[in-house]
């Protein structure tokens, strides 16, 4: 009904542990689609821009214009090549950024919520956006922010790690050759996901390898120096980012055996997958797959391979340490995107 199912969570902790001391949990992993980039709730909208703007400051209009009307990105949106829901779909850096920071703590939010239409909120709403839509949306956004305070709870109190899937960045993100070529051979497609990736090394991967950020000369210490300087001047570092985050800086070749997205063995090349072991002192062995980032394409039509052989070899090497069992977590449907859907 709109609430955050990691509220839940705070209440099954509050009943199960009533020992003294109470044991804790070990580790929280969240799989995937942390945030919704393309499917944001109208109400929702006029937040966004204000906390892009106010705390972050960065003018993308060179790329994608002024903001358009709430629930009025349709057109733009898939003229970027994206697919998907498109009416409020997040573009830039500030408006990621934005969504982190209302989809994991109430502080910033609106209260109440704006009613329909916005008074003296820019920009306007769309005219095909009615009124019933925006308070039914707004009543599940209500829900949503009724639990944040709990949720928040639980990522304070709980050893989390988390890895990306589509959402973070867009619907169907990397999905099959045609979707890669269409995206990353459009300028503003191709900085749009660069700027969900730059919030996703900000919001999601820092918390994973923090070690990595403070390592002088490592590329998540490079990127996020690019990032700082950029914003200080309210300029956007996404074009000098995009090829350590990962991001193609062009079509793929056409040779079937040249298609993949990323080599991860190249040098400066950011590692978004995670491994927990006995090496890092786990009694398991805990494997986070960085899909995404890291598929390949050995047809022209039809969906791509989930994960490339050479990344899956990399990501998931023989063990050189014996762990009790190895929990490996995938954010793709395991047998198979169009089995799962079609059931």
């Amino acid at each position: 009904g709109g609430r955050d199912g990691l509220a839940l969570l705070m209440d099954e902790l509050d009943a199960r542990f009533v020992t003294n001391p109470p044991p804790q949990p070990h580790l929280l992993v969240l799989s995937g689609d942390q945030i919704y980039a393309d499917e944001v709730a109208h109400p929702l909208m006029p937040r966004i821009l204000r906390v892009a703007a106010d705390l972050v400051g960065i003018d993308e209009t060179d790329v994608f214009g002024p903001p358009p009307a709430i629930g009025g990105r349709g057109p733009g949106t898939r003229a970027l090549g994206y697919t998907g829901a498109t009416a409020n779909h997040l573009w830039t850096f500030g408006e990621f950024l934005a969504m982190y920071l209302l989809t994991w703590s109430p502080v910033l939010w609106a209260n109440p919520l704006p009613g329909f239409p916005p008074p003296a909120i820019p920009p306007d709403v769309d005219s095909g956006v009615s009124q019933g839509t925006w308070d039914e949306e707004q009543a599940h956004v209500r829900l949503h922010l009724d639990v944040l305070p709990q949720v928040r709870r639980v990522l304070a109190n709980i050893p989390s790690v988390m890895i990306c899937d589509d959402h973070e960045i867009t619907d169907d993100w990397n999905i099959d050759y045609a979707w890669v070529n269409s995206v990353y051979a459009n300028h503003g497609g191709r900085r749009g996901v660069t700027n969900g990736m730059m919030a996703y090394l900000v919001c999601q991967h820092w918390g994973n390898k923090p070690a990595e950020f403070d390592a002088a000369s490592s590329p998540e210490s490079l990127a996020l120096a690019m990032i700082s300087e950029a914003a200080t001047s309210g300029q956007s570092a996404a074009s000098t980012a995009a090829p350590l985050l990962g991001v193609p800086t062009d079509v793929l070749p056409a040779a079937p055996r040249a298609r993949t997205l990323r080599d991860l063995t190249a040098p400066g090349a950011i590692r978004y997958d995670l491994t927990l072991g006995p090496e890092e002192g786990w009694p398991a062995r805990i494997v986070l797959l960085d899909e995404r980032t890291c598929r390949e394409y050995p047809e022209q039509v039809g969906r791509g391979a989930r994960i490339s052989l050479a990344g899956l070899a990399v990501q998931l090497p023989p063990p050189t340490t014996p762990a009790e069992v190895t929990l490996v977590v995938a954010a793709t449907p395991i047998v198979g995107t169009e089995l799962i859907e079609h059931m």
